[in-house]
């Protein structure tokens, strides 16, 4: 194995897969050694360095090493080799902060290389998501698998099979209505399953008679794109909700499934902090721009879209939470560097905490009403105090750069953060006290946290998509596909936990 080593002294080393033979093949002539890659018929290791904007080629061994390409206008990422090419990314073009790459031939076993081949249908890597027309719980169907988008024809499309897509999205499994030609708008590109024929009983649409054999195979154009129509009497419980910066989009993704579909609203140029209130069923979520700042509120279909307070010169709202049983609405507001509350409705506005330097996410502890929150300021630290502002407490300062997504487990009295300077997920008691570092990611610029029964759910605006962890840090998987643009914050419901 070769990895390279942005550290005090920057290299690229190498060793055998238990660890012996551990060497350095290059130490001079670096600064962010970043992505490497190896083509094995040449025997060559390629590398790029994002900090001398250079692309490079050495022997597996160190020797020979040459430069490829240079661009001090760049900032190289990833590189992988195919054929008789170089594929790499550069955080300074085009697309925002391109993370890991990787190029694969289908039906082609490269030496060393191992990656699913031709297609992968493992259910738990396939999703589907609603597009084009309707509210957050109608729209053309799509699904994801083997790194692609793609549609599904309407021949035999009936009920059954709208059961089960709605099903993975969270919303009830019966008394779907399945939509026919384009109803809700084309699509374009791959069109992935033909002559859909589900019971109805199954949990994922790749148990519907799909493999290998008849993925991508039809006879159909995009006029003839399936939809649904899903009874809206689901959705309010076990799911996760988000928003995706670039994109605009408000994001509503089953809890278990990781399939996913959208708020309907007009185009949101930075949705930042959300929270959900289970009592009257509405998401929360803040927007932040240089020209103003404001909280909205939206039913879970997307429906009904309200301004809960109005524009505030100077305010800039980067974290929510609610308690739903107090009828209060907690959010920081950076501009006045305050943390306050509110009624969801709009009136009653109370200071919390002032004097904060640069206040970021919120957590609330229900049973004992206190409030948390991270601040990025010029000592970054973390706080709590009661919900009427007394008894306010500092109770973590230490190796803290950009403290961001904070989650409290009330039944375990245990407050979860992320930090997207020290590349870690922390936990610690609510008194601050048994500090521990669960996961550390150097690659990783955290944001946004939230907690489950089971696991950890954070974003990183590294990453396409959203991550989870088992709780105690173990155990990294993507949930979701990984195409989304910059997900901020987030929140999970799960009945019974949250």
């Amino acid at each position: 194995m070769y990895w390279s080593d942005w550290g005090s002294s920057p290299k690229i080393e190498a060793a055998n897969y238990d660890g012996s033979n551990r060497r350095t093949l290059i130490d001079t002539g670096l600064t962010w050694p970043n992505g490497l890659a190896i083509d094995y018929e040449a025997n060559k290791l390629y590398f790029v360095d994002g900090g001398t904007g250079t692309i490079e080629t050495m022997t597996l061994q160190g020797g020979s090493r040459r430069e490829v390409i240079k661009d001090v206008g760049s900032h190289f990422f990833a590189v992988d080799v195919f054929g008789d090419y170089l594929y790499y990314t550069d955080w300074n073009r085009n697309f925002r902060e391109l993370a890991d790459l990787r190029v694969h031939k289908y039906g082609s076993d490269l030496q060393g290389v191992t990656t699913p081949s031709p297609v992968h249908f493992d259910p738990s890597h396939v999703f589907v998501r609603l597009n084009g027309l309707g509210f957050a719980n109608e729209g053309r169907v799509e699904v994801f698998a083997n790194g692609q988008w793609g549609t599904i024809c309407d021949d035999n499309w009936d009920s059954k099979d709208a059961n089960v897509v709605c099903g993975m999205l969270g919303f009830d499994r019966v008394n779907a209505q399945a939509t026919n030609e384009s109803r809700q708008g084309g699509g374009g590109g791959l069109i992935s399953m033909d002559e859909v024929n589900c019971l109805g009983s199954e949990s994922h649409i790749v148990e519907c008679g799909f493999g290998v054999s008849n993925w991508a195979s039809h006879d159909c154009d995009h006029n003839e794109d399936a939809g649904v129509i899903c009874a809206s009497a689901g959705g309010h419980n076990n799911f996760i909700v988000f928003a995706d910066t670039y994109s605009g989009l408000l994001v509503r993704m089953d809890l278990y499934a990781y399939s996913f579909t959208s708020i309907a609203q007009q185009y949101s140029p930075n949705p930042v902090a959300v929270t959900y209130d289970p009592n009257d069923l509405r998401i929360y979520f803040t927007e932040v721009t240089s020209a103003f700042s404001e909280i909205r509120s939206s039913d879970v279909l997307g429906k009904d879209i309200r301004t809960v307070s109005g524009i505030q010169n100077g305010s800039i709202f980067d974290g929510l939470a609610i308690d739903q049983a107090k009828d209060i609405l907690f959010y920081t507001d950076a501009g006045k560097k305050t943390v306050m509350s509110m009624s969801p409705k709009g009136g009653q506005i109370r200071t919390v905490a002032s004097a904060v330097d640069q206040p970021r996410a919120l957590a609330v502890d229900r049973k004992a009403r206190v409030v948390y929150w991270t601040d990025w300021g010029q000592t970054p630290k973390i706080e709590k105090a009661n919900y009427d502002g007394t008894n306010r407490q500092t109770i973590a300062t230490s190796q803290l750069k950009f403290p961001n997504g904070i989650a409290v487990d009330v039944n375990s009295q245990k407050v979860y953060f992320c930090d997207g300077g020290t590349h870690r997920i922390e936990v610690m008691n609510t008194d601050g006290t048994n500090r521990q570092v669960l996961y550390t990611d150097y690659g990783a610029r955290f944001f946004g946290l939230t907690l489950t029964s089971r696991y950890i759910y954070y974003s990183d605006w590294n990453r396409s998509g959203l991550m989870r962890l088992d709780r105690d840090g173990s155990h990294l998987f993507n949930a979701g596909p990984p195409s989304f643009t910059k997900i901020n914050a987030i929140y999970a419901y799960e009945a019974g936990f949250s």
